[in-house]
Parts: C-alpha cells; structure tokens; sequence
C-alpha cells in the first residue's frame, strides 16, 4: 500500500512512512474526534444523532480517520462541512478503503513537498500544519512538539526500511 502511493505520488518512502506513524501508529482505523474519540464511538454505537452532532460541534474541525488524520473539513472524500453525515461518510470512506486514504495522503504530501523544495521534515510540517508555519506559529511549544513528533516518526521510519533493506 505504502509501495504503490509512494510511486504514483513520486514522494520519499520515508517521509510518507513517517508521515503515516507520527499521525496514526500506522493503524487504518485511527480516529481522532478532539478529546472526545470514545465519547463520539459510543455515539456511534448507540446511534444518537443529535448527541453526535453536540460534540461534533464542540470538536471541529478536529475531527480525522485512518493513517493520514486528514481533518473532515480538507478530506478528499466529502463536502467538508461538519454534519454528523458528512463526518461519518468521511469515517466510512476511509475505513473501508486504507489504501485509497495512504494514496490521498501521498499526494497531499507531494505538494507540500513541492512547496518547501523538498525538504522532508519541513514538507511534514506543512502537512501537520495545513500551511507553511509562521515565524511566530514556528515559536510556539506547539509547534515544537510537532516538530520532534515528526523528527521521531522520520527517524523510526528509516531504521524500519533500512531493517526491511
């Protein structure tokens, strides 16, 4: 799945690796509903709508699925509105299709790529980010936490291709 995103995006296999474990652990059915995941699963379960919608509501846009945590407002699948069906069409689409989600992401991460001249860790950041961070955005603990996130991630995604040679 990796393989095949990495050559039809033309990205480093080791950026998109990286990419995959800082946001998700590499698990297809990773999803992130602010601080509000277990919540919004037993929700789910129960089918309450309306109670959906509440914390949806409060969440937003902090809301993604699977192993690139796309946020529903920028997801290649959907309207990009936060309507308990539009998040859930989001859920469903990347859940049942895990390659299609790793390919999207690929070609996310190819622009960002081509944005920053190729810089790996920087073309993550831009991904992480949504944009090229702000010299004030660059100074916060947040970013810097996301920063050695990615830098981590970028190191355990070469010692696992260098351990597959």
């Amino acid at each position: 799945m990796v393989y095949v995103a990495v050559e039809n995006a033309g990205v480093p296999i080791e950026g998109l690796l990286a990419l995959l474990i800082a946001e998700s652990a590499l698990d297809p059915y990773a999803e992130r509903w602010g601080s509000e995941t277990r919540k919004a699963q037993r929700l789910i379960v129960i089918q309450d709508w309306t109670s959906l919608q509440a914390l949806i509501n409060d969440v937003q846009p902090d809301i993604s699925f699977g192993m690139s945590q796309r946020i529903v407002k920028y997801h290649w699948e959907g309207n990009g509105t936060h309507t308990y069906q539009n998040v859930l069409a989001v859920r469903k689409a990347v859940f049942d299709d895990p390659a299609r989600d790793v390919l999207e992401a690929a070609k996310r991460y190819a622009f960002n790529l081509s944005q920053v001249g190729g810089n790996i860790l920087e073309g993550l950041m831009v991904y992480n980010y949504g944009h090229f961070a702000s010299v004030a955005e660059r100074a916060t603990t947040t970013f810097q936490a996301h920063l050695a996130s990615y830098a981590s991630a970028l190191r355990k995604a070469k010692e696992i291709l260098r351990s597959i040679g």
